[in-house]
């Protein structure tokens, strides 16, 4: 069963990218998340990012970045990102918050938790660099 979520590659006005922290499962990643009914890829995305780390995400374009794709319990997990600035503190009333830290764009690989998130992330890169100069 292929499932499809959201998530986002914010980048903050010292161009330090969000990681999430999330302790139930021990890992590092970007903050992401499944679709509600009737919602789009991209709406998740933002609002998945504002539930999990209480930032607002101004999209620097409405196309997606890039695709993870890994598998686990679940199904086959599809996470499509957009890449976003950090907009200030985000008023959403989720309870489902995690650590939030701001990594030096070449020290997130050493980060991440998933080896599909660090190749994923090493494909993008440059064109991360490329779009916050």
């Amino acid at each position: 069963m292929r499932i499809d979520k959201g998530g986002c590659i914010l980048i903050n006005n010292e161009n330090k990218v969000a990681i999430v922290y999330r302790e139930y499962r021990d890992d590092y990643s970007f903050p992401k998340g499944h679709l509600e009914k009737d919602e789009s890829i991209l709406d998740a995305a933002i609002r998945e990012t504002e539930e999990e780390i209480k930032r607002k995400v101004k999209l620097i374009r409405e196309e997606e970045i890039c695709t993870e794709e890994y598998s686990s319990f679940e199904g086959e997990i599809v996470v499509h990102y957009y890449l976003g600035f950090d907009d200030g503190e985000s008023d959403n009333d989720s309870e489902e918050v995690h650590d939030l830290i701001w990594c030096d764009i070449d020290k997130v690989v050493d980060m991440l938790t998933r080896e599909s998130t660090k190749k994923m992330f090493l494909g993008v890169k440059d064109k991360i660099k490329d779009s916050i100069k």
